[in-house]
């Protein structure tokens, strides 16, 4: 690839472009990326600050992540860039293993990405709180890979959780024409226990899923009576071939959701306050969920 950090205090890459870049070993002196090719444009592991403004990555291809992987952070925040004709395993354009704190990601396209789990964002979190604000994801696509457990999930983004819970804000967002063969053909979230999802003043149209969530799919492997999610999507413009969100489907059975208070609102009828709010949302979303789970 292009670039390989590893243990920076900061990294900042403002101002540049990673164009054709291909990543086809797995060994970088003494440190090796075990059972991928890392990212074409940027492998990077362990930083206690890392930024993207101002960037574009093109028509890269990886084993995880197209245009970068990125392992081991504490908060990463990318704006103000566009990530496009990335391919990868997994994550076409992105791929984070480990993030511990925030994401914020800004101002930001991802278009034409291809992945066989998460076509355009593959993101491995610990306790991470991600807000997406004023982003597009367009033409991403999780392919086919027979039985792979994330393989064509989540068309433009894939989130699993290794701990207890996990909360996201999709603001101001366009998800549109993003496909996956099997499940979430914008947007793919796995296994936390605690889950909250605010989709607000956002466009999700023509995505597509061969079999639950066209726009969106919820999921978590086992179902105990003390699970709480809650979703909340209003002031939005949504569909999806395979219905517009599926939630939990974890038998043959649409199950309810347990114990939670579920808000949709595909009218558009939900108060706007929720806009100049979102991130103050969230943060109080995973302040609660961690009372709750600990």
């Amino acid at each position: 690839g292009a670039v390989f950090a590893y243990m920076a205090n900061r990294v900042l890459v403002e101002d540049s472009s990673f164009i054709n870049n291909h990543a086809i070993a797995s060994h970088f002196g003494d440190y090796v990326l075990a059972d991928n090719d890392g990212g074409a444009g940027l492998i990077l592991y362990t930083s206690d600050k890392t930024e993207f403004l101002n960037t574009h990555f093109s028509g890269s291809s990886g084993g995880m992540g197209g245009h970068l992987y990125l392992e081991s952070l504490p908060s990463l925040s990318i704006q103000n860039s566009k990530l496009e004709l990335g391919t990868a395993w997994y994550g076409g354009a992105l791929y984070v293993n480990t993030l511990t704190g925030d994401f914020d990601l800004q101002s930001s396209s991802f278009e034409g990405n291809a992945a066989l789990g998460g076509g355009a964002v593959y993101l491995n979190i610990y306790e991470a709180e991600l807000a997406i604000i004023d982003c597009t994801f367009t033409f991403n696509s999780a392919l086919d890979a027979g039985s792979d457990a994330v393989s064509s999930y989540g068309g433009a983004l894939i989130i699993s959780n290794t701990n207890v819970y996990l909360a996201l804000v999709l603001l101001r967002c366009s998800l549109v024409n993003n496909s996956a063969t099997h499940n979430g053909g914008a947007v793919y979230m796995k296994q936390a226990s605690y889950m909250y999802l605010v989709v607000h003043d956002s466009l999700l149209e023509g995505n597509s899923a061969g079999e639950g969530g066209g726009a969106v799919y919820l999921e978590h492997e086992s179902t105990p009576a003390s699970d709480h999610w809650a979703l909340n999507i209003s002031v939005c413009g949504i569909d999806g071939h395979g219905g517009p969100v599926a939630v939990n489907p974890t038998s043959k059975e649409q199950r309810r959701l347990p114990s939670v208070s579920f808000l949709v609102d595909f009218t558009g009828a939900a108060s706007s306050l929720l806009c100049s709010f979102a991130v103050l949302l969230l943060r109080s979303v995973c302040g609660s969920l961690r009372a709750h789970a600990f």
